[in-house]
């Protein structure tokens, strides 16, 4: 799941002051599976 956090953090570039706060907030909903994210759509 850390993967998934990173490659968001990274594409909204936030900033790292918020990154705690961003992280309680993207993981409070549910996630799809990996398969599904632009990192392995990008990369396979």
């Amino acid at each position: 799941m850390d993967i998934l956090f990173s490659v968001f953090a990274t594409r909204k570039e936030l900033d790292k002051n918020s990154l705690e706060e961003e992280r309680q907030k993207f993981f409070s909903k549910g996630q799809p599976c990996f398969r599904v994210s632009p990192l392995t759509k990008k990369y396979g």
